[in-house]
């Protein structure tokens, strides 16, 4: 009979090599038959259809062929085993060896050129810091006391905030304006393009402006704290007066800023103010032509003094009407008909009388001649609009002569809460902690990467 033996569960073994030992397994198991006796079998096989051999007997048999063969299989796993750990121990040198030269090229020889570079290459770095608000100036008790011009009523010349007029010097900071208002390229490249300076921080002399930009921005920085409205500024330079210097220019160019923003919003109230009182003196003229108008259609200088006038002289024909009439009445009472001087009364009465219609009419009337009452009404009305213009007037007057004064006072201040010093040592750079930062990030990038690669091969095997 032919046996088949197994290789031991656990062995990581590919199909190639478990088909191989299998194969060398089964050829000893057939050569250890052949020496122990193949006629044997042969014998008991041809018995065994005869009678069925003795129980005793069998077990020997099988105790005396199995004994060398659980012997001789112990010794082929056992060979696998060592022949495998063999394996496995020069792949594991091979990648190990390969792992630690990429630890060395990848992580320790950039932070050994780090160190190196931030020890004795890299310019020390001189911060001067300053802190900056824009606040509005005081307005003097009592300054309004003829009452609000018409432009501070419509907010005309007022300025924003203080967080919102730091947060323009912020912008301003950070622009191309500055970097001209400073002196320009010249003055940038004494700053930063001299040959002391470390060639990685060093500004080029061929840089063009967005690149002068850029390298301006990372060397002068502004920030703005919102609830107090303090600007602070970081200038960061390769010498102490250099550092102060230029901190100082920015303030300055700064200051010049806010003045000129505060210069025209004055400006453009003061234009406006200027518009609002040739508005009303226009108006004003206007209004005093239509009542000059109005007096010499009417042949009157002021209706009312005409009414007045009017009224008492129907005042007084009232009386002497009253008069005449009493003494007519009189005379014909006593019986006097056709006195002397009776007729000359009654004509006297008579022309008292037409006087009195007439003045009534002109008063009152409503012929198509104008009366008093209706020049009244069109006079109050121009008399009403005269002097709404001349209040207008006066009120855009007030204001421009107001905005007039407030334009040689300085309405905006750029106040330095904290001014620029001279620093006496340099903050950067810091060796320790920028190679330590250097070294997390190169390890960290390596970890992954080799991560990455072990994933890869272990797919592909």
């Amino acid at each position: 009979m032919k046996l088949k033996f197994s290789i031991l569960p656990g062995v990581a073994v590919s199909d190639r090599d478990q088909s191989r030992e299998a194969a060398s397994l089964n050829s000893a198991v057939e050569s250890f038959r052949l020496k122990t006796g193949a006629d044997t079998d042969k014998q008991l096989d041809a018995d065994s259809s005869k009678k069925p051999p003795p129980t005793f007997v069998t077990r020997a048999l099988g105790r005396a062929v199995s004994a060398p063969l659980q012997k001789l299989r112990s010794g082929l796993v056992l060979a696998r085993k060592e022949r495998l750990l063999a394996a496995d121990t020069a792949a594991f040198a091979g990648g190990g060896g390969l792992l630690l030269k990429s630890f060395l090229i990848m992580v320790l020889a950039p932070t050994v050129v780090a160190l190196i570079y931030f020890a004795f290459i890299a310019s020390d770095v001189f911060v001067s810091e300053a802190k900056l608000t824009v606040r509005e100036a005081l307005q003097a008790a009592g300054s309004d006391k003829g009452g609000p011009s018409i432009l501070g009523q419509l907010n005309f010349g007022k300025t924003g905030d203080s967080a919102q007029n730091s947060m323009i010097v912020m912008d301003y900071i950070k622009s191309r304006s500055v970097i001209e208002d400073v002196g320009g390229r010249e003055r940038l490249l004494q700053l930063y393009g001299r040959g002391d300076i470390d060639f990685s921080s060093r500004l080029a002399s061929d840089d063009d402006l967005e690149q002068m930009w850029q390298y301006w921005k990372s060397r002068v920085t502004a920030s703005v704290d919102t609830l107090s409205g303090i600007l602070t500024l970081r200038v960061r330079a390769y010498s102490p007066d250099d550092a102060f210097f230029l901190s100082s220019q920015v303030i300055e160019r700064s200051e010049l800023l806010i003045n000129a923003i505060s210069l025209r919003s004055k400006n453009d109230a003061l234009k406006r103010a200027k518009e609002e009182v040739d508005l009303a003196s226009r108006a004003l003229a206007n209004a005093r032509a239509e009542i000059l108008n109005f007096q010499q259609s009417n042949q009157t200088i002021d209706p009312v003094e005409t009414a007045k006038q009017t009224l008492k002289l129907i005042s007084d024909l009232t009386l002497q009407k009253t008069a005449f009439e009493n003494e007519l009445a009189t005379s014909a009472s006593m019986r006097l008909a056709n006195k002397p001087g009776e007729a000359q009364l009654r004509a006297r009465l008579a022309a008292v009388e037409a006087q009195l219609r007439k003045l009534n009419s002109m008063l009152t009337g409503n012929g198509a001649e104008p009366t008093v009452s209706s020049q009244l009404r069109d006079f109050e009305l121009l008399k009403i609009q005269t002097e709404f213009s001349e209040y207008m007037y006066k009120l855009a007057r007030n204001g421009y002569e107001r905005v007039r004064q407030k334009l040689e006072q300085q309405d905006l201040y750029l106040v330095t809460v904290v001014p620029p010093s001279r620093p006496d040592s340099a903050t950067y750079p810091r060796t320790l902690p920028y190679t330590a930062l250097t070294f997390a990030g190169l390890l960290i990038a390596w970890g992954i990467l080799s991560l990455i690669v072990a994933s890869i091969k272990d797919s592909i095997t």
